[in-house]
């Protein structure tokens, strides 16, 4: 079908869906809108797990019971690590690198951090 247009509708067509498709394309990728971060943690974010305290909690150690309570607060409550911190009257670093350990600190660079 295309052989029986003249040539000079073929070319402004196929530029038209180019730019269409382009336009479409760089819409996907450029209104993503970055999540604020902080400690590596995402700021504002809902808890995505609903992290249970072990039956045995009575019978841990105090680090062991300090380290749940911060997965608590982190996890089930959604407060943030200074606020855990200041809680627990710990230094934050503290409670990041508890975080850290279990698995819930993102991995961003320092650069991202606001």
């Amino acid at each position: 079908m295309l052989a029986f247009l003249p040539f000079h509708y073929i070319i402004p067509a196929l530029v038209f869906i180019s730019v269409i498709l382009i336009v479409l394309l760089v819409g996907l990728f450029v209104n993503k809108q970055p999540v604020p971060i902080k400690d590596g943690f995402k700021l504002g974010e809902e808890p995505k797990v609903n992290y249970s305290i072990p039956e045995n909690y009575s019978s841990l150690d105090p680090d062991s019971k300090r380290q749940v309570t911060i997965q608590n607060l982190y996890l089930n409550h959604g407060a943030t690590p200074e606020d855990i911190a200041s809680l627990l009257e710990v230094e934050t670093a503290l409670v990041v690198n508890v975080l850290s350990k279990r698995g819930h600190a993102n991995s961003l660079s320092k650069s991202t951090h606001i």
